[in-house]
């Protein structure tokens, strides 16, 4: 997921949040980690499994994906 939200409810890319910061999904509300590392462009996982949209929707999908094509 390229997109989380912060404690103020801004929406953060992954490539410009902080490590410092806790970041929540913007479907499901769940706490999101920070993956950010030298082979892989920056993103957010959610640390619980059972994410209510752990199957990909197009609702998640386009959340994933709405801003990359800028």
């Amino acid at each position: 997921m390229l997109y989380g939200k912060n404690k103020q409810g801004t929406v953060v890319h992954a490539a410009n949040a902080s490590k410092d910061c806790n970041y929540y999904c913007p479907l499901c509300c769940q706490k999101l980690m920070l993956k950010r590392g030298k082979c892989k462009c920056a993103h957010f996982a959610h640390h619980e499994i059972n994410c209510t949209y752990k199957e990909e929707s197009y609702v998640h999908y386009q959340a994933k994906y709405r801003w990359a094509n800028l």
